[in-house]
């Protein structure tokens, strides 16, 4: 729902930058962000009632039941959240889309620190008073979560409601195609087909990410009931803990990838070849070199970070089984955000699906699986078993990457530019005073998209 309604107003803001009628403009702008409300209610509304539903089923695929009956008020307050996560998702998509980078970081901002807040205050308040227990602090936290998360959609929405889409430095390169945009858009039918095309390709894209987004939740699943039934809690414990390590670099290098979709979308729609491809190989070395630093930091104090995170010396022992595998995976992790972003800017959403559908049936699941068959008579069979799944998970992100950088170096970026193929016509359209300016609002496109 983010990068789908992101690369979708990322188009749609792009090809009608040169509209000279605002209501005409915003139309089909409109007409998605009310579709994108509708359908993140209903996809959340139907998540969380097929989760809350089919709560014991999933549970008892854990395990022992009994480990995990203290979270299941939780459970239930994460459930009945679902819609309005859903629903804040597609707006920050639609923001990003709209080219207000800075707002979507403030927003998420707020809410990361008020998600901290609530587990210390909640966490504080159950150790202070006497007979609380685990089962009512997480019964608490999931009330708190829910609050949150039904702030951020309001907020969200709201912001929607009332901003309007960037231009960011598009200009020149748009009136370069002035003609042919006014050529397609000439005919009152012709922008109904555009508007039923669009709708149709919002929910081919939709169908391809839910396919590649819960393949790739499918694989955390599928790695957390191995863990589940083969370790034991500490185990359990520093399991949990490397899915958040793994993580790291991506709080960071998320916002490249989210550079690459709002802006990637806009120059990859007018086919502006050479200034995606400048801003592909820009978003790419930083990214990648992020991961090597983290990869540095992990390294170089790995015993010091690992006694920020855990108290016992056997979550600590399990851990470290585990600490090399989210090193080295840092830099992998870059690479793959980064080039998600690409490939939500250029739509290229069924690629997306197909790497994940063949890298979880032949890299992954092989691997994870094979965790299930270490005898657990074997002194060191859990240490076996969380560096096994972890593998499995590492190994999918490297065949992610193979096939992602492929379809960008060696198709996207191979296409033709024909951002200048107008040039002559704009010469002669600005001659006969059908435009205004020198175009030298856009001699920095390129300055201006890295700056944000």
């Amino acid at each position: 729902l983010v990068d789908g309604s992101t690369s979708q107003v990322g188009s749609l803001v792009a090809k009608h930058l040169d509209e000279t009628d605002e209501g005409k403009k915003n139309k089909l702008l409109g007409k998605h962000c009310k579709k994108s409300l509708v359908v993140s209610v209903l996809a959340g509304a139907s998540a969380g009632a097929l989760l809350l539903v089919s709560g014991n089923s999933l549970f008892s695929t854990l395990g022992e039941t009994d480990r995990m009956d203290i979270g299941r008020g939780y459970y239930a307050w994460r459930c009945l959240s679902m819609p309005f996560k859903t629903s804040s998702n597609a707006a920050v998509g639609i923001i990003g889309g709209y080219g207000h980078v800075h707002v979507v970081s403030v927003m998420n901002s707020v809410v990361a620190f008020l998600q901290v807040l609530m587990v210390c205050v909640v966490l504080h308040a159950s150790s202070s008073s006497e007979g609380k227990g685990e089962k009512e602090a997480l019964d608490a936290l999931g009330l708190a979560y829910f609050v949150v998360v039904m702030f951020h959609a309001v907020l969200g929405w709201a912001i929607v409601y009332f901003s309007r889409p960037k231009k960011i430095g598009l200009e020149r390169t748009m009136r370069r195609r002035r003609i042919e945009m006014r050529r397609r858009r000439e005919a009152a039918e012709e922008e109904e087909e555009e508007e039923e095309e669009e709708s149709k390709k919002y929910f081919v894209d939709a169908l391809n990410m839910f396919g590649r987004s819960i393949l790739l939740q499918l694989s955390f699943f599928v790695a957390m009931i191995v863990a589940s039934r083969k370790l034991p809690v500490a185990g359990l414990a520093a399991h949990h803990l490397t899915a958040q390590l793994w993580l790291v670099c991506s709080y960071i290098v998320d916002g490249f990838a989210t550079i690459g979709t709002i802006y990637g979308s806009r120059l990859y729609s007018i086919k502006s070849i050479k200034k995606l491809r400048s801003l592909t190989v820009r978003l790419l070395s930083y990214g990648v070199s992020l991961g090597f630093f983290f990869c540095a930091i992990f390294l170089a104090f790995g015993s010091e970070a690992r006694k920020l995170f855990v108290g016992d010396e056997q979550t600590n022992y399990y851990l470290g089984k585990t600490w090399m595998l989210v090193t080295f995976a840092q830099p992998v992790n870059a690479v793959v955000f980064v080039l998600d972003g690409l490939m939500y800017a250029t739509k290229s959403f069924a690629f997306a699906r197909e790497v994940m559908v063949a890298g979880v049936g032949v890299v992954f699941l092989p691997t994870v699986l094979s965790a299930t068959l270490i005898n657990d008579g074997n002194s060191n069979s859990g240490a076996k078993v969380i560096a096994r799944v972890w593998t499995a998970k590492l190994a999918l992100n490297v065949w992610r990457m193979l096939f992602l950088s492929g379809r960008v170096f060696f198709w996207i970026l191979k296409e033709e530019d024909r951002s200048d193929e107008e040039e002559e016509e704009e010469e002669e359209d600005e001659s006969e005073g059908e435009t205004s300016g020198s175009g030298s609002d856009g001699e920095n496109t390129e300055e201006s998209l890295l700056e944000s």
